[in-house]
């Protein structure tokens, strides 16, 4: 399942806290191995929920966060939701809806090609 995998990733980054030294040379490899046993780690729930938090800072500055916003992902067999500061997502095999909280709008539609396939395995 793609969103699970962006997720179990999402978590694992948010987790993980990698500093930026591990990006480099073999320690990326080292990293990745890192990444990967932990997202075949939580793969095998079917129910998985966890909080992000996003924290931006300019490249040279790494210590000095810019902006910072925060969400929860909720996961339940071919179920998701996903709220990031005032925007939220629902999706289910059925339906897909988009919450713009501030700007009051919802949007409602057939989840996406992707979506429909993974749900069918």
């Amino acid at each position: 399942m793609k969103v699970k995998k962006i997720a179990v990733l999402l978590l694992l980054v948010s987790c993980c806290r990698l500093t930026p030294a591990l990006a480099q040379g073999t320690e990326k490899q080292q990293a990745r191995m890192v990444l990967q046993s932990m997202s075949d780690r939580y793969k095998s729930y079917r129910n998985l929920s966890f909080t992000i938090a996003y924290k931006y800072a300019a490249e040279d500055r790494p210590g000095v966060y810019l902006d910072s916003l925060k969400g929860t992902l909720k996961i339940s067999g071919d179920r998701y939701k996903y709220v990031l500061d005032s925007t939220e997502f629902i999706e289910s095999k059925d339906w897909a809806v988009i919450l713009f909280k501030k700007d009051r709008i919802l949007f409602l539609a057939k989840p996406s090609a992707t979506s429909q396939r993974r749900s069918k395995k």
